[in-house]
C-alpha cells in the first residue's frame, strides 16, 4: 500500500505492479476495440499513459490511414521528441529522400515539423552512423533542410565535429574529407545566412585559403587526388584554379561591405588589383583610378586576406611561367616556391644590414 506523507509520495512495489496490470489491460481494450471507435479509445489511453510509446504510435498510424497531415505532423514529431527508436524506419526513409531529393509524403511531414523537433531527428539519425564521415555527412545533409534557427546551432556542432576528426593521426594534413566538407559545403551553407559571427566567418576563410592553397600549389597524393579531382583542380586552365577562393572573397567582402568586391570577380582584374597593393604600400588609405574614388580601406581583415591572396596568386603565376616543367599544372615532381620580392625595408637598421656575398648583386629592389 502506498504512504502518503507531506513530502513526498511513495509508490509501493504492490501499487506499481498494478498500474502495469491496468496499463496492460487497457492496451489490449484499446486495441481489441479499434474497429469500433479507435480514435477515442487512444486518445483517452494516451492522456491516461502519455509515457506508453505504442499509445503515440497507434494515434499517429491512425492519422496516416485517416491521411491527416496535421495529426500525422502532431504524433510524428511526439515520437520522434519521446520516442526516436519507434520511428526509425520514417528516419530512414527521410534520409534516402533527402539523399535523392525526392518529394516524398515522408520528406514533406519532415519539412512541417518545428524546428527543435528537426534538431532532434538529425540527432537521432547521426547516433546510428558507422563513422565519423558518415556522421558529418548525414549532419550536413540534415542541415540544408533546417529552419533558420536551428541551423547556427547544428552548424557550430558540425564545424566543431571536423576540426576534431581533422586532428587524428591518420587524417592527412590539410587537404583531406573534413576540411573540403568544412570548407567547400558548411563554410558556404554559412553564407547564405543573414548572421554569422564574424570571428568564425574570417576563421573559416584562414582555413579556406590555406585549403585552397595546398591544393593548388602541392602535388596530389594517393590519400587526397580524389579530392583535388573532385574540386575540378586538374586540367583546367591555371586561373581558374583560383576561382573557388575568389568566389569566397567576393561573398565575404560583399557581406562585410568592404567596397572592393570587384577586386575578387573572375576572371582577376590584376591591374585593380596592383593598384590597390600599391595603395597599401603607400599607407594610401583611398584608392582612386581616373580620378575616381573607389575603394576605401576600412577594416583590418580587408587587407590582411587581400594580401594572403594576392602573395598566393603572384607566386604561383611566377612559378608558372619561370619553371612551367615543374609547375603543378601538370602535376608531375616537386616544386619548389622562392620569394623573389619583399617588403621594401626602411633605411633603419635591419637584420640583414650587413653586405651580402658576391654571388648577389645591388638592384634599385635590393639584392638578386
Amino acid at each position: 500500500m502506498a504512504t502518503e506523507s507531506e513530502d513526498c509520495y511513495i509508490i509501493e512495489p504492490e501499487e506499481d505492479e498494478n498500474r502495469k496490470k491496468t496499463e496492460t489491460s487497457l492496451i489490449s481494450k484499446t486495441l481489441h476495440t479499434s474497429e469500433t471507435d479507435p480514435k477515442y479509445w487512444m486518445i483517452f489511453a494516451k492522456s491516461l499513459f502519455p509515457e506508453a510509446s505504442i499509445f503515440v504510435y497507434e494515434c499517429y498510424r491512425e492519422a496516416c490511414e485517416e491521411n491527416d497531415l496535421y495529426e500525422i505532423v502532431k504524433y510524428f514529431g511526439e515520437l520522434i521528441e519521446k520516442f526516436p527508436e519507434t520511428v526509425n524506419g520514417e528516419l530512414n526513409s527521410i534520409v534516402q529522400d533527402l539523399h535523392s531529393d525526392s518529394d516524398s509524403f515522408i520528406r514533406k511531414v519532415f519539412e512541417l515539423l518545428p524546428a527543435d523537433i528537426q534538431h532532434k531527428a538529425m540527432l537521432a539519425v547521426t547516433q546510428n552512423a558507422s563513422s565519423l564521415e558518415e556522421r558529418c555527412e548525414l549532419m550536413l545533409l540534415f542541415l540544408k533542410q533546417m529552419y533558420y534557427p536551428k541551423i547556427f546551432e547544428s552548424a557550430y556542432d558540425l564545424i566543431y565535429t571536423l576540426r576534431c576528426a581533422e586532428q587524428a593521426p591518420e587524417i592527412p594534413v590539410t587537404v583531406n574529407y573534413f576540411r573540403k566538407m568544412l570548407v567547400c559545403d558548411v563554410f558556404l551553407l554559412l553564407l547564405q545566412m543573414p548572421q554569422v559571427d564574424k570571428e568564425l566567418e574570417f576563421n573559416l576563410l584562414e582555413e579556406a585559403i590555406e585549403f585552397y592553397a595546398c591544393c593548388i600549389f602541392k602535388p596530389p597524393t594517393a590519400e587526397n587526388l580524389e579530392i583535388v579531382k573532385s574540386l575540378q583542380l586538374c586540367n583546367i586552365f591555371p586561373s581558374r584554379r583560383f576561382q573557388r577562393l575568389l568566389n569566397l572573397l567576393e561573398a565575404l567582402a560583399i557581406r562585410n561591405n568592404w567596397d572592393y568586391p570587384n577586386i575578387y570577380k573572375y576572371p582577376l582584374n590584376k591591374k585593380l588589383l596592383f593598384i590597390f597593393l600599391s595603395k597599401l604600400r603607400n599607407k594610401d588609405k583611398y584608392i582612386f583610378q581616373n580620378n575616381v574614388q573607389i575603394i576605401e580601406i576600412s577594416t583590418p581583415e580587408e587587407l590582411f586576406f587581400s594580401v594572403c591572396f594576392t602573395f598566393f596568386y603572384c607566386l604561383y603565376d611566377f612559378a608558372r611561367y619561370i619553371f612551367p616543367q615543374n609547375s603543378p599544372t601538370f602535376y608531375e615532381g616537386r616544386c619548389s616556391y622562392f620569394l623573389v620580392e619583399g617588403i621594401v625595408m626602411s633605411e633603419e637598421k635591419t637584420p640583414w644590414s650587413r653586405c651580402p656575398g658576391p654571388e648577389f648583386h645591388e638592384t634599385e629592389r635590393g639584392y638578386d
